[in-house]
């Protein structure tokens, strides 16, 4: 068993990797992806190609083209989708030869080959392929790790490796070559290979491209007479087996044969095994090994005669890779201490960033309210500069005079500046006794009263008419899309779906229904696994006329498979709830750290949803169904299942007597149009 990540050889049935701590037996959505600037995409993210194709993301580039990942509208699956760059091609006959010739070749099918869908040329003028998409860490990025430690594939490591390789060229050869047979196109799996990007090469006009060609580091794992622009063969193919070997067992890409030793140990098959190079690797094609078969053959007698050696000799090998294993293990651990470090020097960084910005802002905030209310701060020293000018003899004597000058404070206190129209009387100086003096503040504390209460009233009793009004639209919100359901359940309108599953998942089990349209009436799901209740624990251990009894208790019943799985995909139509591709994280079902988890309490995952709005489908507890032949069974896998058991089309077939802690239930009940 091969690591995906560092490429390093595991006995079968390993749970991690011995050298990086991988975990072998768990499929992990991570990928290494290269960085690209925006402006430099031939394909804009989110954007659509063809009417068909809905690009997510940008994966990475090449020397002819960049690839995607998209989804297939025609069948709501995630592809790798190859688009080339416009330099390729001259004209439309060149492109047309591409499209026709990867179509002929779409239909051979092999387990060490990534499926070809379709190729085609959009309405803009780009040639496309549309692949399967496929997690796993490529050869190339494998054979770096190992070149950054100076550390060389072992035998064992080697051996199954090309034993695959074998295999497909095996069954590609003499009818079709591959052509672009380097470890980038290599995508190593944990039980197996798989070979990209099969017969391209052969397709296209290699002289309209041999400058891009030549600058592409990868351009040493091709045959000469391909870098001169001539077309590939199946001998092209033996010389990049060759290369790659040579660099597998050099543990590097540049280094001179005649300088280094491939195996110290025994000179015999040091010099066997560069010979077995020399050949593979030579300029003139017909001086190569005839097929792979050939070259495989001299391969495995090599690492035979090595199996015969004595064991002491055998264990200083090993001992010296086991050196340089631990000299990585210790370098990765140091990287990820170094990281560590770095993350909490820029968390650092970042918290006195914001401590010096919330100073600013309160120092600006205090700044700014000094300006606004200083002329609230300082009134009581302004009211008695900014005095009143009149001739007492104007006022009338019924008309109390520090009525008016209160009034009068009042307004200037209020943003009025001329307050001369307060006084019906002409300007003059007036002086006020102490005690006229504190008659004239408590009157205006009193106006002050008057005012500010009808305004405290109507804000009270606006605040609650938009109180109510929100109160209002959100019952209206929540009863639209509740529908004619009670608030625990999830309306789903009549209409169609596809149901089932594609031959072409990889996921896809003999017992699973065929991909086909399957029309439901408008129904309510619950939202949650029984007893239908965020945050409890879901009920398991009954039998299926049990939990259609404990529906039939809230005048509800059972969901039929139909109805079941159509909440799970969506709108969208998806493989989960949540998308196409597996996420470990997403949903409480096989973890990507090897942990063992139990069943959690409902909603406890809030990305497992599906885009109606329904929680835990995948994962958790498996849920009782009625299926189709009046057969009874389970839907959505359970806790600690792996990726093609936590599908929405999976299902499984149970006699209806049966109990399982693992086995749950939700209600549906039909719904008026």
């Amino acid at each position: 068993m091969l690591c995906k990540k560092c490429g390093s050889y595991n006995p079968d049935g390993s749970e991690y990797c011995s050298v990086c701590k991988e975990p072998l037996l768990v499929k992990s959505p991570s990928s290494i992806r290269q960085k690209i600037d925006a402006d430099k995409l031939l394909l804009q993210i989110k954007s659509t190609l063809s009417d068909r194709y809905f690009i997510t993301r940008f994966i990475g580039e090449g020397a002819f083209a960049q690839v995607y990942y998209a989804i297939d509208k025609a069948t709501n699956a995630g592809v790798a989708l190859k688009v080339f760059k416009s330099y390729v091609f001259k004209n439309e006959d060149e492109m047309s030869r591409l499209v026709w010739g990867v179509r002929g070749i779409k239909d051979i099918s092999h387990p060490n080959l990534v499926r070809i869908f379709d190729a085609d040329i959009s309405e803009e003028g780009w040639v496309f392929v549309s692949m399967k998409f496929i997690y796993g860490m490529s050869l190339l990025n494998t054979i770096r790790l190992r070149v950054e430690v100076g550390k060389p594939f072992s035998f064992e490591e080697i051996e199954p490796l090309f034993y695959q390789i074998g295999e497909i060229l095996n069954e590609m050869h003499p009818t079709i070559c591959h052509g672009d047979f380097k470890p980038s196109n290599i995508i190593i799996q944990p039980d197996y290979i798989k070979l990209t990007d099969a017969t391209i090469l052969s397709y296209i006009n290699l002289s309209n491209c041999l400058k891009e060609l030549k600058s592409d580091p990868l351009s040493i794992y091709l045959a000469p007479e391909v870098l001169e622009g001539g077309e590939p063969s199946y001998r092209s193919d033996i010389f990049s087996c060759g290369r790659i070997l040579r660099t597998l067992l050099s543990g590097s890409e540049s280094v001179d044969l005649d300088k280094v030793e491939l195996f110290k140990y025994n000179n015999e098959i040091d010099n066997r095994l560069k010979g077995l190079i020399k050949k593979a690797t030579s300029s003139d094609p017909l001086a190569r090994h005839n097929d792979i078969n050939e070259f495989n053959s001299e391969l495995f007698d090599i690492l035979a005669a090595y199996n015969e050696l004595p064991q002491n000799i055998k264990d200083e090998y090993h001992q010296s890779i086991s050196a340089v294993e631990a000299k990585f293990t210790h370098i990765r651990q140091r990287q990820g201490i170094d990281r560590e470090v770095k993350n909490e020097k820029e968390k650092t960084k970042s918290k006195k960033g914001i401590i010096i910005l919330t100073l600013v802002i309160t120092f600006l905030v205090l700044l700014i309210g000094f300006f606004v209310f200083k002329d609230r701060i300082f009134f009581e020293e302004k009211r008695y500069i900014y005095s009143i000018s009149y001739d007492i003899s104007e006022i009338p004597a019924s008309e109390d005079i520090s009525d008016t000058i209160a009034s009068a404070e009042v307004a200037y206190r209020d943003g009025v500046t001329d307050v001369s129209g307060l006084f019906d009387i002409t300007p003059a100086e007036v002086v006020l006794s102490g005690k006229e003096e504190e008659s004239r503040v408590k009157k205006v504390e009193k106006i002050e009263k008057r005012e500010i209460k009808p305004k405290t009233a109507t804000i009270k009793e606006e605040s609650a008419v938009e109180e109510r009004q929100k109160e209002e639209k959100e019952a209206v919100k929540e009863k639209e899309k509740s529908g004619p359901c009670p608030k625990d359940m999830v309306y789903i309108k009549a209409g169609s779906f596809k149901m089932g599953s594609l031959p072409s998942d990889e996921g896809r089990q003999p017992d699973e229904l065929a991909f086909v349209t399957v029309q439901t009436g408008s129904y309510c799901i619950d939202k949650y696994e029984y007893p239908n209740k965020k945050g409890a624990i879901p009920r398991t251990s009954v039998t299926f006329n049990e939990a259609d009894k404990l529906c039939a208790e809230q005048g509800k019943r059972l969901c039929s498979e139909e109805e079941w799985e159509r909440a799970c995909k969506g709108v969208s139509m998806v493989k989960y709830p949540y998308d196409n591709v597996f996420d470990p994280t997403a949903c409480n079902a096989e973890s990507n750290t090897g942990e063992e988890r139990s069943i959690a309490p409902s909603g406890k995952f809030p990305r497992c949803k599906s885009s109606y709005g329904v929680y835990d489908m995948s994962g958790n507890v498996a849920e009782w169904v009625y299926m189709k032949n009046s057969e009874k069974g389970v839907k959505g896998g359970y806790v600690n299942r792996p990726d093609w058991a936590v599908r929405c089309a999976s299902r499984k077939v149970e006699p209806p007597s049966k109990k399982s802690p693992y086995y749950g239930f939700r209600c549906c009940m039909d719904a008026e149009e």
